[in-house]
């Protein structure tokens, strides 16, 4: 899988468990691309957080590289979540989901 799709796939399924704190089918598929991104690609750290013009910023390092970026389309790596908005469970959103693989020292 290409880093770019994986880094999408994560932060999708990542918005989904940020939403629905209590769903374990989504925090372990948060995992599995977590493992992908560890795995395939070496990133050492991933954060997001939304900006202001309709697109999501995903901030990762790979490796000891300086840190890189990507930005995603709101509305496409929404749609997940918005497909599964009918499902009982759903909490509330945490805008600024900052992940750590593995956890950084702030």
């Amino acid at each position: 899988m290409k880093l770019r799709d994986a880094l999408f796939n994560w932060l999708s399924i990542e918005l989904v468990a940020k939403e629905r704190p209590d769903d374990e089918a989504a925090r372990e598929t948060v995992a599995f691309f977590r493992q992908i991104l560890i795995e395939d690609h070496n990133v050492a750290w991933i954060g997001w957080e939304p900006t202001n013009d309709g697109r999501y910023e995903v901030r990762f390092r790979i490796g000891e590289e300086p840190e890189a970026l990507f930005r995603f389309d709101a509305e496409s790596a929404e749609q997940l979540m918005r497909g599964l908005e009918g499902d009982a469970g759903c909490g509330g959103q945490n805008p600024d989901g900052d992940e750590a693989i593995p956890q950084r020292s702030s």
